[in-house]
């Protein structure tokens, strides 16, 4: 004969087991409806993909990622944080030695503007290697140096002469420039910008007219 004792302690266990699991999927479902989710991609609002490698800082070489200088707790109108233009370009591009005297200036500018709050604004350009294997195109990070100070500029030089971070974006051509947010969402995009809104206009539309929290 069963033991009815068993049998109603059998039932207690397996009631206790479908409320813990009932209150998991309620959880589960409730975080899912008020949770808006950031699509990592290269279109405006999505999460920015990582951009890595050996990064030239005017004095030496070291290693980089932007995920080091992200922070996921900022939100707009917060009076912190790190925003970073990203240009993908080449050395050899013309159309990159063309805008490579106003990157410059815009870059001395923006280090001496005010933003809103304690924020910052970080220039990074990522030097890839649209001719890969062009034996008429000198791809070394002597030349990417060379580029560098024969322009003028200041700021950072991040190494993609093998195109991985490329490759992750989805760059089709360049000069191609980003505004990433402190919290790694990209707030422009060069290929999707309306009315040819340049990544200066945007700097100014986005970063300079926030209400601070």
């Amino acid at each position: 004969m069963r033991n009815t004792t068993d049998c109603n302690e059998a039932g207690a266990r397996a009631d206790a087991t479908m409320i813990i699991m009932s209150v998991f999927i309620a959880a589960f479902v409730l975080i899912a409806w008020t949770t808006d989710p950031v699509y990592q991609g290269v279109s405006v609002e999505d999460r920015a993909p990582p951009i890595e490698g050996k990064l030239f800082n005017g004095q030496y070489w070291t290693e980089w990622s932007i995920e080091d200088h992200l922070d996921e707790t900022w939100i707009p109108g917060s009076n912190y944080g790190t925003w970073h233009m990203v240009e993908f370009m080449d050395i050899y591009c013309g159309h990159c030695q063309s805008a490579a005297s106003e990157v410059a200036s815009e870059y001395n500018n923006w280090r001496a503007t005010d933003l809103p709050g304690e924020q910052e604004i970080e220039f990074i350009a990522v030097s890839i290697a649209l001719w890969e294997g062009d034996p008429s195109k000198d791809y070394s990070r002597e030349n990417i140096e060379n580029f560098r100070n024969d322009t003028g500029q200041a700021f950072p030089y991040v190494d993609d002469l093998d195109n991985s971070n490329r490759d992750v974006w989805g760059i089709p051509g360049t000069p191609t420039y980003f505004l990433i947010a402190p919290n790694g969402q990209i707030m422009y995009a060069s290929p999707e910008a309306a009315g040819g809104e340049t990544v200066y206009e945007a700097m100014n539309r986005i970063i300079m007219t926030q209400e601070m929290a």
